[in-house]
């Protein structure tokens, strides 16, 4: 027969469900393959010690997601000697849209460039108009 489940465990089950929303109880259970009440002291302590937090609802129940503290605690923490982390191939961090930011910064430089071009056409008329305004003045 199985023991209970280590608050390892459980945090290693919420770390990997965070980017499907979270996990409950009953989620860990399933995934480490043991009944709920095997899984529930270790439940327990991650959510008094604010290891893990709510993360919303699923349809009858709350998820609940590693804590920002836990979730850095666990990505520096050593596997089993191997180093690495214990968050199993998530990756921290966040992901943003820049396309938009991208094109406005490439208007930009573009507006930039001709801008550049037209002052320099500018200068140069002034520079022939200039020189022909002179030339004619000699004769």
């Amino acid at each position: 027969m199985l023991g209970p489940v280590s608050l390892r465990q459980v945090l290693e089950v919420v770390a990997e469900s965070d980017h499907c929303g979270g996990a409950n109880l009953d989620l860990v259970a399933w995934d480490v393959r043991v009944d709920e009440h095997l899984v529930a002291q270790a439940w327990q302590q991650a959510t008094s010690d604010g290891l893990i937090r709510p993360a919303g609802r699923d349809r009858h129940e709350q998820l609940w997601r590693l804590s920002a503290v836990e979730r850095s605690r666990a990505a520096h923490r050593p596997r089993d000697g191997r180093g690495g982390s214990d968050l199993h191939g998530c990756y921290l961090g966040t992901v943003q849209d820049i396309t938009e930011r991208r094109q406005a910064k490439a208007d930009r430089i573009e507006l930039l460039e001709a801008s550049a071009r037209a002052e320099s056409a500018n200068q140069a008329k002034s520079g022939f108009w200039h020189a022909r305004a002179t030339s004619c003045a000699r004769r």
